[in-house]
């Protein structure tokens, strides 16, 4: 059931979805014809093209206590085959039935997915962090990791996404984090691929799983894959632990000069730069916790 504002249908939406040259959304929504749609089940849509990282995010929520009941929704059979293009542009008008949308924006896969993106958020925006909230995963600013980057760029790297998403949260991933070199040499931005190497600058922190290990076998790892019920989550949750040792360690040695405020991007609240709303908030840690607590608000309001 679809609830209308002035009773216009969606025919007669005229939504100017358009691309800007520097990759972000410009979308003109004339006010009279905006739409909400309070009939959201707990759904949560999960929408990138990595296999690799719907998976985790699946097996995570899923398998988690503090998320009930909820219906997890992928652009595709992940088990049977790869989410294409296609698969995400079709998804985009059933996405309104959903509480929950946790968006895949990486720089490497964004161009390819725009015009679908576009679609979600026009669908959406009116019902954005009311009865919809948008999670959004994501790497870093290009030029993070080179001669003359500062932790600062990430402030107008989250604005950018704070107006063409607005999301609730932000998480970065270091895991989705290539520098320039690194992309050049294994052609990411080239043949379109979604890589499955280790960033260089965290291979030495999970060396000690072995050799030629993937970003599959470090997710896999970190979520506890394979461990028996009854002991799957003290052992995710030791984990998980050391995953933030190593984390801080890094921030440490990359941004020594903040290291001591910028750890706290490791924690629940993020850590906020001067000027910006949005927190910088990083994946996996308390992911579950913000899931649940949005999907809570969000079926509050609808209640209301």
């Amino acid at each position: 059931m679809l609830k209308m504002k002035k009773n216009r249908c969606l025919s007669q939406i005229k939504i100017a979805l358009l691309t800007n040259p520097a990759g972000g959304l410009n979308v003109e929504y004339p006010e009279t014809n905006m739409l909400n749609y309070r009939d959201r089940k707990n759904r949560i849509h999960i929408i990138t093209l990595d296999g690799v990282l719907a998976a985790d995010v699946y097996e995570r929520l899923k398998t988690s206590p503090k998320i009930p009941r909820a219906e997890l929704v992928l652009p595709t059979d992940i088990t049977k085959s790869q989410i294409s293009v296609e698969d995400i542009d079709n998804l985009a008008l059933d996405t309104v039935k959903s509480r929950l949308l946790i968006i895949d924006v990486r720089s490497c896969t964004l161009p390819r997915l725009q015009r679908a993106y576009n679609k979600i958020v026009g669908y959406n925006r009116a019902d954005f962090n009311l009865y919809c909230y948008t999670v959004v995963i994501g790497d870093g600013p290009a030029n993070l990791f080179e001669q003359g980057g500062d932790i600062d760029d990430f402030a107008p790297h989250l604005a950018k996404f704070r107006i063409d998403y607005s999301p609730a949260v932000f998480f970065y991933d270091p895991l989705l984090h290539y520098s320039h070199g690194e992309k050049l040499a294994m052609g990411i931005d080239r043949d379109k691929s979604i890589p499955q190497t280790i960033p260089h600058r965290l291979k030495k922190g999970f060396e000690s799983q072995g050799e030629q290990v993937t970003v599959e076998d470090v997710r896999r790892y970190f979520r506890a894959e394979g461990a028996p019920d009854d002991k799957k989550r003290a052992k995710k949750r030791r984990r998980l632990g050391r995953l933030a040792k190593l984390y801080r360690k890094k921030i440490t040695k990359q941004f020594p000069e903040v290291a001591d405020e910028l750890v706290k991007c490791l924690k629940k609240s993020g850590y906020s730069f001067t000027g910006e709303a949005l927190p910088l908030n990083t994946y996996p840690f308390y992911f579950e916790e913000w899931v649940a607590e949005l999907l809570e608000k969000a079926k509050k309001a609808i209640s209301a």
